[in-house]
């Protein structure tokens, strides 16, 4: 655990050195899903095998060994590039698993959230994790 949080650590740094030139952080899974706030203030730190992420739009919070890669873009195109194959359709859920419904496009389902939260937009393609603000 002692090697992997050193790892973490040098891996922050090194990203913290250049975030000032990205306006997207993306964090990516084991599972698949990626997550993407803005990058700007964004503030990291580890405890008890957690990453704990300060953003702009919450906290959020993930373990350590649920973590592929994190990685900063100047596009969030993660979500809309990933769910855009069959016309944009996508299931939408909660980051509970609760399934939220089916829409014809990302924008549609984005527009019917009427709750802050974190969903996960899922089609055949792939899936993506995001964080909705109202």
């Amino acid at each position: 655990m002692k090697k992997l949080f050193l790892i973490f650590a040098v891996l922050c740094m090194a990203l913290t050195t250049h975030a000032a030139e990205y306006s997207w952080l993306v964090i990516h899974q084991t599972s698949g899903a990626d997550t993407y706030m803005k990058a700007n203030g964004t503030r990291f730190s580890v405890a008890d095998g957690k990453l704990m992420v300060v953003h702009t739009d919450g906290t959020s919070s993930f373990n350590l060994t649920d973590l592929s890669y994190m990685a900063f873009t100047n596009e969030p195109a993660g979500v809309e590039s990933v769910l855009s194959e069959n016309g944009g359709e996508v299931d939408v859920y909660s980051d509970n698993g609760l399934y939220i419904g089916h829409f014809n496009s990302v924008d549609a389902a984005r527009a019917s959230l009427t709750d802050s939260g974190v969903y996960v937009f899922k089609n055949r393609k792939g899936t993506a994790k995001i964080m909705i603000t109202k």
